[in-house]
């Protein structure tokens, strides 16, 4: 429902907040996390578009946890980790720099 309002209303604005809801917490409770990625993927270049900024990051911090729970690969991930981190430091978005830190390294461990 809250995906069919924001397309049906075009509600741009509010794209990250209901992905990041629905593909980060609903959403992979009763499917696959590999059909999450590319929704939070595009809900964060919506949000950062938007000014969304805090929830765009959300949405990235979401698609990276999923990507490595799907068995993405190590290398191309700690890229994106990186890239996304960087994001959020720039953006003073500290809390979600922090947990992105520590998924940094797990991927560099592993």
């Amino acid at each position: 429902l809250a995906l069919r309002l924001v397309e049906r209303l075009q509600a741009k604005e509010c794209m990250a907040r209901t992905h990041v809801m629905v593909y980060g917490c609903i959403h992979s409770w009763v499917e696959h996390h590999r059909l999450t990625l590319d929704p939070l993927q595009n809900a964060y270049t919506v949000g950062m578009r938007c000014g969304d900024i805090q929830y765009a990051l959300f949405c990235a911090h979401q698609y990276y946890i999923h990507a490595f729970q799907c068995g993405e690969e190590l290398s191309a991930l700690e890229k994106v980790i990186k890239k996304y981190a960087d994001q959020m430091l720039e953006n003073k978005q500290n809390l979600f720099w922090k947990y992105a830190q520590v998924f940094r390294q797990t991927v560099l461990n592993w």
